[in-house]
């Protein structure tokens, strides 16, 4: 059997060479390129028995949906993943037709978290099914001596992240130590560093240093630097409701609020164990491989959804 990932290339990579390790054929394919030229994204699926979608952007036309579904015989499963959320709820009346009549052709849709799911029922069915691309079993590590938020503010679009929030914040706490990955704007605090990130980086030496994620976004999906730091029994403040989070609005008061408690605790997070149950990534796997044999398997009680 062979199976074709069609995402982000980080994620559907992992997913790919996953199941390259388990003896299937695999192809990964960026969704960003996917689906512009038919013949040619056809071509490049045409041999694969099981398409998965990491992404709904990649899966939004509905005469591509008839030809893989009913002529090609393929087996369809798509996920929504944060973003294509926003996107489907935004676009024009039409294109929206278009994509909601090709989600009605996938043997099932997923959302990465509940949230997602109960934004995308005015569109049609889906269920919740976390996706997630590695095993949560860290060493543990104390947190460090000397308080410290770990934040992603990118340089595109970081009010969307809470840039200004996070720049109170900094202002306000001059003894706390702020970690800032992504943008590079708050290089003249002296209590902050700022460091560039990709993909390939090891985010475990910065959860080692945090003793609190900060998470501000206006939407998100199932954020990786969540759960990670939840693995890592380290505080997260994230703006929406997730067990072991301390969930906030995007205020600057609820937020410092907030940290002041974490800090005057001075208690690790007990996540660790939560999230080694219903994120267990072997039976993740198995799930996924049962569905690409039988669409009809259920997600297994065990598993975050």
């Amino acid at each position: 059997m062979g199976i074709a990932f069609i995402g982000h290339p980080h994620f559907s990579s992992r997913l790919a060479l996953e199941f390259q390790d388990r003896g299937y054929k695999t192809i990964m394919l960026d969704y960003n390129e996917w689906g512009h030229n038919f013949f040619t994204s056809i071509k490049a699926v045409i041999n694969y028995q099981v398409l998965h979608f990491i992404s709904g952007t990649g899966y939004r036309k509905l005469f591509y949906a008839l030809v893989l579904r009913f002529i090609l015989r393929k087996k369809i499963l798509v996920h929504f993943v944060g973003s294509d959320v926003t996107r489907m709820k935004t676009r024009k009346y039409f294109d929206r037709i278009n994509w909601v009549g090709a989600l009605k052709l996938a043997h099932r849709v997923f959302c990465v978290a509940p949230w997602l799911r109960d934004e995308l029922k005015p569109y049609g069915n889906s269920e919740s099914f976390a996706l997630f691309f590695r095993k949560f079993t860290f060493k543990q590590m104390m947190l460090p001596e000397k308080f410290t938020i770990l934040s992603y503010i990118p340089e595109t679009r970081p009010e969307f992240y809470g840039k200004s929030i996070v720049e109170q914040l900094i202002v306000a706490n001059p003894r706390f130590h702020f970690i800032i990955l992504g943008g590079s704007d708050f290089y003249h605090y002296p209590n902050v560093e700022c460091h560039t990130i990709d993909y390939k980086m090891d985010m475990i030496k910065f959860y080692n240093r945090t003793s609190v994620l900060l998470r501000l976004t206006e939407h998100d999906g199932l954020s990786n630097m969540v759960m990670e730091s939840l693995a890592m029994n380290r505080h997260v403040v994230w703006t929406y409701d997730f067990p072991y989070v301390h969930q906030s609005e995007k205020e600057f008061e609820k937020v410092q609020k907030l940290l002041k408690k974490i800090h005057n605790n001075n208690l690790p997070n007990t996540s660790t164990k939560w999230m080694q149950t219903h994120f267990d990534y072997t039976l993740f796997l198995n799930t996924l491989e049962a569905m690409y044999k039988n669409p009809n398997t259920p997600v297994p009680k065990g598993l975050y959804s």
